[in-house]
């Protein structure tokens, strides 16, 4: 018997319900990964500056001239997502052209000091 592509193996049972769990699991499986690579997502380097008269963090995305704060990392970034988010469901409403994003390797020579990592956002 030869090996279904992609790592799959597939085995069928002489029980009904055995084979109908197999295929529920399937159908969902699919769903979940189709649906989930329909999403288009962006991802953008992100620049963490501390403010040090407040504690503070702002987010700069350059490449967009985002801004986001907040006052914890996590913060800023889950609000530079949410942004950013926001910024391309508006720029595909209005078919508006966004300039690409710029390597991590380049943002953190240009920024060197500061905290520099990726943003991602699902726009649906």
């Amino acid at each position: 018997m030869r090996n279904p592509p992609n790592g799959f193996c597939f085995f069928l049972s002489t029980q009904k319900e055995d084979n109908i769990n197999v295929l529920t699991f399937l159908h969902i499986l699919y769903t979940i990964v189709l649906k989930e690579a329909r999403v288009p997502k962006f991802t953008y380097p992100i620049v963490f500056i501390l403010n040090p008269e407040t504690g503070a963090y702002n987010g700069f995305i350059p490449d967009l001239l985002i801004f986001a704060e907040g006052e914890q990392l996590e913060s800023v970034y889950e609000n530079a997502q949410e942004i950013l988010q926001k910024f391309f469901e508006l720029q595909t409403k209005y078919q508006k052209e966004v300039p690409g994003p710029s390597t991590l390797d380049d943002i953190s020579a240009k920024w060197s000091g500061y905290k520099v990592s990726l943003v991602t956002a699902n726009v649906s």
